[in-house]
């Protein structure tokens, strides 16, 4: 789980931030772990942006808060989506996410790429799912399938699918050193180093100009000393003070 989230935050971070619009957001506002189960978990969340600023992946104008539904309200806003996605994804309930899909943009964690309803990547209802048994909220057929993700220690079709897309897939080279700063992992970044120098040795072979690669390279070496000295509590990594005029930010 501790992965998963990291993961998220990663690819969120980097494609909310990054996107290339005129007005980037620079406030990302995420909820807060509850420490009596996980003391270390808000630390741990705060190490991955710390990566993250330092290897260049975000931007350090970008404000990072982590608090609590009770003190930010729209955090809720949230849960709602994520609550009628997994309804889409994991019953094949559809009606509850259908208001908010044209203004969704669903992110898969592993590759950073849109994911468009009718990809592969998002499992149709499986062959398990049985027959109308009703009517469900908005007037549509319902249909009965399992009710969790996983269930007495396997998971669930849908769930099963949507990982397999995933593992066959190959995320682009950028967003995998991205996860590997994210998730602490210098033996990810070391293997992306020699699949990298593979790939400038096959350019050089062909003749071809390898300066376009060079971005690639400075992120590595970058992301190599992001994950070389401890991140906690760096007064360079905080971000910029926020503006005194009292307007509100993207």
């Amino acid at each position: 789980m501790a992965k998963a989230r990291e993961e998220c935050i990663t690819t969120l971070a980097r494609a909310a931030t990054n996107s290339g619009r005129e007005n980037p957001p620079r406030l990302m506002v995420f909820e807060r772990v509850n420490e009596d189960n996980n003391p270390a978990a808000n630390q741990q969340d705060q190490d991955v942006v710390a990566r993250l600023r330092k290897a260049g992946l975000l931007d350090r104008r970008v404000t990072v808060e982590a608090v609590s539904p009770r003190d930010e309200h729209l955090l809720w806003a949230a849960d709602l989506s994520s609550w009628s996605f997994y309804h889409q994804m994991a019953r094949a309930e559809g009606s509850w996410f259908q208001p908010l899909a044209p203004v969704t943009t669903v992110l898969h964690a592993r590759t950073g790429m849109p994911v468009k309803g009718s990809n592969p990547h998002l499992p149709q209802p499986s062959p398990g799912v049985q027959p109308t048994v009703g009517t469900q909220r908005g007037g549509g057929p319902a249909v009965a399938s399992e009710s969790r993700l996983i269930h007495q220690g396997k998971e669930n079709k849908a769930l099963a699918a949507v990982r397999a897309k995933a593992d066959a897939q190959r995320p682009a080279l950028d967003h995998s050193v991205s996860l590997a700063v994210g998730t602490n992992s210098p033996k990810s970044i070391d293997a992306i180093k020699e699949r990298f120098d593979w790939y400038l040795k096959a350019q050089r072979s062909q003749r071809a100009d390898p300066a376009a690669s060079e971005p690639i390279r400075q992120l590595l070496e970058q992301a190599s000393q992001a994950l070389k000295e401890p991140q906690r509590n760096q007064a360079a990594d905080r971000p910029a003070p926020r503006p005194e005029n009292g307007g509100l930010q993207r």
